[in-house]
């Protein structure tokens, strides 16, 4: 494989396999990470008992690791509102 970005939270790589498999990346595995191949969701399944692994069919492919926490992104716009309501109600006198 050849890796095209990598990141925190994403890799992007090229692959070329010569039979069926499986991409294997040791990095720890979560439920919020999602994987595509040639843009097609594929399911993130845990390897090794803490890594991720997707399968791959021969050929080359092009494959996306994404990581999107949905309870901490839900969590941040919360406080954000909270946050930015707390400043404008600072501001103004209700009353």
């Amino acid at each position: 494989y050849q890796v095209q970005r990598f990141g925190v939270n994403r890799l992007e790589a090229t692959t070329e396999c010569s039979k069926d498999g499986y991409f294997y990346w040791a990095d720890g595995f979560d439920r919020y990470w999602k994987a595509f191949v040639d843009g097609v969701p594929v399911n993130v399944t845990r390897a090794n008992k803490n890594f991720k692994a997707i399968a791959l069919p021969d050929g080359t492919h092009s494959v996306q690791f994404f990581y999107r926490p949905v309870p901490f992104l839900v969590g941040l716009v919360i406080f954000y509102l909270v946050f930015f309501s707390g400043l404008l109600g600072g501001r103004f006198r209700w009353g």
